[in-house]
């Protein structure tokens, strides 16, 4: 008995001492065209992407944006490059999502990622949408466009990049997966 006891002391001091497990969570920043250009395409893309963190690994009491790879994300929204840069300075960004942007800011946003963040472009869409436009219409009660399709598949990428590694730590091997999903990933 004392024996026992003794193993229960230990074990709870192991776990008190170890600390709370560590979150596993990454962050995103979706760079949408600014309020001036297109308000109503910044809306199509965020809502295209949100949908895609909400439909698996969802809990009661998230903190979190939803879940993509089985990982809580946060999702920073940046109209600007200038906001952008905000965010970089104040987060740890994992993904830079660039949807809607010409060429010159999606390399200005390449250079402002550097080592650290990887710039995600938008990659081919799937010919069938059917389930898509039905799960964006219930949930957003407007018909999606391109532009929510391509939020969406960014958001399912990510997921689909992450799933197998099960944390984004692995920069280079994230790097791949997700250059891998731009023109054979499907829905």
């Amino acid at each position: 008995m004392k024996l026992r006891i003794t193993s229960i002391i230990l074990a709870a001091f192991c776990l008190l001492q170890a600390g709370p497990a560590l979150a596993h969570s990454f962050h995103v920043a979706l760079v949408i065209p600014s309020p001036g250009q297109s308000e109503n395409a910044g809306r199509q893309i965020a809502d295209g992407f949100m949908l895609a963190t909400q439909e698996r690994d969802n809990h009661p009491d998230n903190k979190a944006d939803g879940h993509l790879g089985g990982l809580d994300v946060y999702v920073h929204k940046a109209d600007s490059l200038e906001k952008l840069r905000s965010i970089l300075k104040e987060k740890s960004i994992d993904i830079i999502v660039s949807i809607g942007a010409g060429k010159s800011t999606r390399a200005a946003i390449a250079t402002m990622a550097g080592d650290g963040a990887i710039a995600l472009v938008p990659g081919r869409l799937p010919q069938d949408r059917v389930g898509f436009r039905s799960a964006f219409q219930a949930a957003y009660g407007y018909e999606p466009t391109e532009l929510s399709a391509q939020g969406y598949n960014a958001a399912r990428r990510i997921d689909a990049a992450i799933r197998p590694l099960d944390s984004v730590d692995d920069n280079a091997e994230l790097r791949k997966r997700l250059g891998q999903t731009a023109i054979t990933f499907n829905w």
